[in-house]
């Protein structure tokens, strides 16, 4: 038997991008102050409910993606907390990348045309840089 020591480690990815595809649903929650109404969750509440709040711990990435599926139909919203829900994500996530000393901001994209609900709503997009 080899020792451990014996095996090369994989090289570190730098650069690499992720896309991630996310339902707007999973970023609401009930507006405690209208009852039958949904509002957004905070972009700490939406990274730890999808489990995005380890992203920044990966220092792989220069680019972090996340495009919005609108699939709240049938749910009574008030406004459109599904894009500000994921404009408080990317915020949040910028935050993180910044508190652990990378150099970070963002983008926003809503399509503008009527709701398609096969088509990508809208994105947010991370760009890091070191």
């Amino acid at each position: 038997m080899a020792p451990l020591d014996s095996f090369k480690r994989a090289a570190i990815f730098h650069n690499a991008k992720i896309t991630i595809f996310i339902h707007c649903e999973d970023m609401l929650k009930p507006d405690p102050t209208m009852v039958g109404q949904h509002t957004f969750q905070s972009g700490g509440e939406a990274a730890h409910h999808l489990q995005l709040h380890h992203l920044a711990d990966t220092p792989a990435f220069s680019q972090v993606k996340i495009k919005l599926l609108h699939t709240c139909g049938a749910l009574t919203l008030h406004g459109e907390p599904c894009l500000q829900a994921l404009w408080n994500l990317g915020e949040k996530l910028v935050e993180q990348y910044k508190a652990n000393g990378r150099d970070a901001r963002y983008e926003k994209w809503a399509n503008g045309s009527p709701r398609d609900w096969l088509q990508v709503d809208a994105k947010v997009v991370v760009h890091l840089d070191d």
